[in-house]
């Protein structure tokens, strides 16, 4: 897909959000991942990545910007189907 410039900013703010996320949670992913399909409670949940990984926010997505490359046609549709879970806490 080719964007033209108005669209750039669409595109680039969820992927530089995306790259955040996988910096953040890299070396914890698969467990924090796991604890967030375990603990149905956001409340909860936001307690324990607050205590245990000092994070505010978790995202349970399968999909990371190595996975999405390699499927470039389908990039937006994936992303917009997958079911994800994303807690964002107050400090």
């Amino acid at each position: 897909m080719v964007y033209k410039p108005a669209q750039y900013g669409q595109v680039i703010l969820p992927f530089t959000v995306l790259r955040r996320m996988e910096c953040v949670m890299n070396g914890h992913r698969p467990e924090l991942i796991d604890l967030a399909t375990k603990t149905s409670n956001e409340a909860a949940l936001a307690a324990k990545l607050r205590r245990d990984y000092g994070l505010h926010f978790c995202n349970n997505s399968s999909w990371t910007l190595k996975t999405l490359l390699g499927d470039p046609e389908r990039t937006g549709s994936a992303i917009m189907a997958t079911p994800t879970q994303s807690v964002i806490s107050p400090k």
